[in-house]
């Protein structure tokens, strides 16, 4: 009777032992961090060009292990209503800008 309690005993106390060096382990490597949000915003006039209007989403990826980051933004530009002429084009176009892996 005797050696089922020291085998329960040992078994419970190695499980205890392995459940803390996991969670130690978990704690070391956090998780990857994303991020993500809305860009609005309007140049000045550069050159006799713009204001352009900018919209659109960013997203950041963050990886904390190896200081790495994958970062993607899509926008859409066109000429501010202030500078473009009555019935003219606002020349609406699309920039799609991706990083992998750029260091942080």
């Amino acid at each position: 009777m005797k050696s089922k309690t020291f085998i329960w005993t040992i078994s419970g106390i190695t499980l205890l032992a392995l459940a803390a060096g996991i969670s130690a382990l978990a704690q070391d490597q956090p998780l990857p961090e994303h991020r993500s949000g809305i860009l609005s915003d309007d140049t000045d006039v550069v050159a006799g060009a713009g204001p352009w209007e900018m919209r659109g989403h960013w997203f950041l990826d963050l990886n904390h292990r190896s200081n790495k980051a994958d970062f993607s933004a899509y926008l859409t530009m066109e000429l501010s209503d202030a500078d473009a002429p009555q019935g003219a084009s606002r020349n609406a176009h699309t920039h799609h800008i991706i990083m992998r892996g750029a260091m942080v």
